[in-house]
């Protein structure tokens, strides 16, 4: 499994990870955990997270006329 497919599986389990059912949840989230361990993905989600909670974002001014 490449590292994009392990990270999009790991993103579903972690969606499913907030499941109501308990079972499912715990389930998911041991899934996710052993693919992040087993492709060392941790970095990468650590650094897909600060970019997604980005206080100050780079904002591109193309939009504004000349």
């Amino acid at each position: 499994m490449r590292h994009d497919q392990a990270l999009d599986r790991v993103r579903k389990l972690l969606a499913l990870a907030t499941s109501p059912n308990v079972h499912e949840a715990a389930s998911a989230a041991a899934q996710a955990q052993a693919l992040i361990g087993r492709h060392r993905l941790e970095d990468l989600l650590a650094a897909e997270a600060s970019v997604a909670h980005d206080p100050d974002p780079i904002v591109d001014a193309r939009d504004t006329p000349l």
